[in-house]
């Protein structure tokens, strides 16, 4: 089954604003705000939203990584997503 989302990468644009703005190259996706939220809280919810193709690509690359990889491949795209929804 193909997504029918957005293709990524996607980005969080300018993540000091109150309002982020997340985007796929000039594609306006979502804009978050953490009103209620801590500052932190609000950053990490937006770089959350805007790893999600990645997430999903490992996730898809999971379930068919015995035909088609080695373990470690597919590992190394996971540890990316994580990194890149946690802002690291």
């Amino acid at each position: 089954m193909e997504a029918k989302a957005t293709p990524g990468p996607w980005r969080v644009l300018d993540p000091e604003q109150l309002g982020r703005e997340i985007y796929a190259g000039n594609i306006l996706i979502a804009i978050t705000f953490y009103m209620g939220l801590s500052y932190q809280e609000g950053g990490a919810n937006a770089r959350l939203i805007a790893a999600a193709p990645d997430l999903l690509a490992a996730l898809e690359r999971l379930i068919i990584w015995r035909q088609t990889e080695t373990p470690f491949e597919l590992l190394e795209q996971a540890q990316q997503a994580i990194a890149k929804a946690k802002g690291d």
